[in-house]
């Protein structure tokens, strides 16, 4: 009797028509003479009137039994307020999302639980061309591809199960083209619990698909680029400060300095080749600072595989890699040259296809008393947590630098009905994230209500900017390098050069494009590129170098060292080759004349020695000096200059030097040989560039037989 407000002692011993909650209903003595006859009787939704005079919902059940010879009625009363309560809720949920996927400015549809259309908005039928009529009834799987019709079986009962799908199909037009869908969405349950029908949102992402192959083909050309650049190239994963076990790749370059094979390399610690005892860097100091400045420069040592160890300037740069932080280390040689100081500029991103591709939310603005009602999608992506939100307080989550134009767009929107379609950012107060926002809005003025829609477009903008830096980088790269670079086709023909390329040949940008590779290069030696060019094409090798001889506008033979990388697709299939040209004219112009001159030196009589007008040390004898000074060749080339002068004539100064190697030099002075002998000699001295080395060419003639006829 709680639910009815009345006392046990209020009803006992009464008559049933002489309570509340039965008198003042009309049917309740026709009722009673059902039961009477019946001897049972139900009604589902009974309004019941309360002790204090409120009506009171109720499910009521009475039925007839005998207790010896006495006829008793029993009557149960259930409250089911709360079970109205929630069908209301219900329906009106149910409303609000009928009428937010009717306005929503991307497409719905509604499945029920064999797969059929219940339900389409507009923007569904525009976009696939269809009537209402021609798809209402259908199953879905009837407007897939026909390869994405099994996969449509295999899903549709996981989404059922799970409540939720975030998937992408391919979907037939109605004039017969084909598109890429991604859909977003969940299932509705009636009151009991039980599946009811689908709620999905759907949105055609074939461009973004076509924006991602774009990317790909870039990544591809920077693959090429990574083999081309001629220093030592690793990459492999980080998470969370961890470095990976293994490599993810590594340039032939990296294998070749370390004397390890390609499939060896890959399976060497980057924390045991980087951070070995001996490299001279910590392991904790490199990753915190590559965490806080994405980018790390230093000089260390690299342990061969033979034990030894490599001096090598170390650049570490953390960059994203198939949805991972990765980190690409360049590690330049700086054992055998001096070293050089340059930037290597390697800001290389993969874009990661978006898990969610449909992320939106839908919101109003209670423009009379200030509130803001989000959806749970819209919460989301602004990172509301509170329950009551405030119009002032959702209006500053947008930066500040986008707030006028929002205002602006928004006051239109209300004062003169003008379309409400803009692009912002937001920084999420729950993690600072900062996102880029696509919101449609429109204004009920009936309500005083402003309606509207929310997308996160961050992952199209990341990858629209990426494909437009990456484009502009390779093409930074290729046209402003400082050597020559190539692209031609499979039939050798040229697609690009850059201007260093055209240069070096004397031809324009134009004609090469008219040319082919054979019309620019020595005969023998383009033999030799057609032998590398099929080991390319056939998947033998990934790229070749080679020293050639190009045949310039003017005729004349242009020495020259080439790379060539073949650049595949991502099915393997090999499109077209890029070509890196460095200029070797001058050194084979010095090699050439070197020899002709050892020639000449190896038949002299004269005494010809080679030595580094800095050190004084020797680099070339002919064989007449092996003979005058009694030691051999090898002993000679590990001596110096002053180690062959009589010890009174050691002294070497710098101005002579400098005299000897500008102007060149005649004098005499005092020789010693092997076994202490002192004989006197004339020197002419003159100073030339080889190999890089500032050289002092030595002619030397011993003059003790002229001295003795002299002296005669």
């Amino acid at each position: 009797m709680n639910i009815l407000g009345y006392a046990q002692e209020e009803i006992l011993g009464k008559e049933l028509w002489e309570i509340g909650i039965f008198k003042d209903i009309a049917s309740s003595r026709k009722a009673f003479a059902v039961l009477q006859e019946k001897e049972y009787i139900r009604y589902e939704d009974l309004p019941l009137k309360t002790k204090s005079g409120q009506i009171q919902q109720v499910e009521f059940v009475s039925n007839v039994y005998w207790v010896g010879d006495e006829k008793i009625i029993q009557c149960n009363i259930r409250d089911i307020t709360d079970r109205k309560r929630a069908e209301e809720l219900l329906r009106k949920t149910e409303e609000r999302y009928r009428e937010f996927y009717q306005k929503s400015p991307i497409g719905y549809q509604s499945l029920d639980s064999e797969g059929r259309f219940l339900e389409v908005n507009q923007v569904w039928l525009d976009d696939m061309g269809y009537k209402r009529e021609e798809v209402i009834g259908h199953w879905f799987g009837e407007f897939l591809q026909p390869d994405q019709v099994d996969l449509f079986r295999k899903r549709f009962p996981v989404f059922k199960a799970t409540g939720t799908a975030d998937t992408e199909f391919y979907m037939n037009r109605k004039d017969g083209s084909v598109v890429l869908m991604a859909f977003s969405g969940k299932i509705a349950c009636d009151a009991k619990g039980n599946f009811k029908q689908t709620h999905c949102t759907l949105q055609d992402i074939t461009q973004r698909h076509l924006a991602d192959e774009a990317i790909r083909e870039s990544q591809r050309k920077y693959q090429a680029l990574f083999e081309s650049i001629g220093e030592t190239a690793f990459v492999c994963y980080i998470n969370k400060r961890e470095w990976a076990d293994e490599f993810v790749e590594l340039n032939a370059v990296a294998c070749d300095m370390l004397g390890y094979t390609h499939e060896e390399l890959l399976k060497v610690s980057a924390r045991n080749l980087f951070f070995h005892p001996s490299s001279g860097l910590v392991l904790k100091e490199i990753t915190d600072e590559l965490y806080a400045q994405k980018m790390v420069t230093r000089e260390c040592n690299l342990p061969h595989k033979d034990g030894h160890n490599i001096s090598v300037e170390m650049t570490f740069h953390i960059f994203d890699l198939q949805g991972r932080p990765a980190v690409l280390t360049l590690a330049h040689d700086i054992t055998i040259r001096k070293k050089i100081a340059r930037e290597l500029e390697q800001s290389h991103r993969r874009l990661v296809k978006a898990e969610k591709v449909a992320g939106f939310g839908y919101w109003e603005f209670d423009l009379a008393n200030g509130l803001v009602h989000p959806s749970d999608g819209a919460r989301e992506i602004y990172g509301l947590k509170a329950e009551i939100l405030t119009i002032p307080f959702v209006q500053q989550i947008p930066v500040p630098e986008d707030r006028p134009a929002m205002d602006k767009a928004l006051n239109n929107l209300i004062k003169q009905n003008i379309p409400y379609d803009i692009e912002f950012k937001i920084k999420r107060p729950t993690d600072g994230a900062i996102l880029y926002i696509h919101s449609i809005a429109e204004f009920d003025s009936k309500r005083n209500v402003v309606f509207g829609t929310i997308q996160d477009i961050t992952k199209r903008k990341q990858a629209e900017e990426l494909l437009r830096e990456s484009e502009a980088r390779f093409r930074s790269t290729f046209d402003q390098s400082p050597i020559g670079a190539a692209i031609y086709g499979l039939d050798l023909k040229y697609w690009q050069v850059n201007e260093k390329f055209c240069q070096m040949l004397g031809y324009s940008a134009s004609e090469f494009t008219n040319l082919k590779v054979s019309d620019i290069t020595n005969s023998d030696d383009f033999a030799k590129d057609i032998i590398h060019l099929n080991r390319l094409k056939n998947g033998e090798i990934s790229r070749y170098e080679t020293d050639k001889r190009y045949l310039q506008k003017s005729g004349s033979i242009f020495w020259a060292h080439l790379s060539v990388a073949g650049i595949r697709d991502v099915t393997g299939n090999l499109l077209y080759y890029l070509a890196m040209i460095v200029d070797i004219t001058t050194r084979k112009a010095a090699e050439d004349a070197l020899q002709k001159y050892k020639l000449i030196a190896e038949d002299s009589r004269d005494i010809i020695l080679f030595m580094n007008k800095e050190t004084g040390q020797l680099l070339e004898a002919n064989s007449a000096a092996v003979k005058a000074y009694g030691y051999s060749r090898e002993q000679l080339l590990s001596m110096k200059i002053q180690n062959l002068r009589a010890p009174q004539a050691r002294v070497l100064t710098a101005r002579q030097l400098n005299q000897a190697h500008i102007r060149g030099m005649l004098f005499e002075t005092f020789h010693q040989s092997k076994d202490g002998r002192v004989f006197p000699v004339e020197v002419s001295s003159r100073g030339a560039d080889i190999e890089g080395t500032t050289t002092l060419i030595n002619i030397i003639r011993d003059t003790t037989e002229r001295k003795q006829a002299e002296n005669a």
